[in-house]
């Protein structure tokens, strides 16, 4: 991202921007999570006594259903926004 193009964000997108970056980041962390629990498991077949799912071979925290995670999130208030907004405009 440019410097103008930060300086000119509004704390509301500057918010959405830093959310979709963590989408992205995590949905990453994720792909290669699955990619190596789907290696382990393939190499692992062979030796295996009994036929079992990908999932109940090497459970991941998002194979189970969770309660929504809206609950964990932190809100801030405008007054919060914008002052923080401000801080790291300032280092920038």
């Amino acid at each position: 991202m440019r410097l103008d193009d930060f300086e000119r964000m509004t704390p509301d997108e500057f918010s959405a921007v830093c959310e979709a970056h963590a989408k992205t980041r995590e949905a990453d962390s994720r792909e290669s999570w699955e990619q190596t629990r789907a290696l382990a498991y393939t190499l692992s077949g062979p030796y295996m006594k009994h036929k079992t799912t990908v999932q109940r071979f090497w459970p991941l925290p998002w194979d189970e259903k969770k309660e929504k995670r809206g609950a964990d999130r932190v809100v801030m208030s405008r007054e919060e926004q914008k002052r923080r907004f401000e801080e790291l405009a300032k280092r920038v």
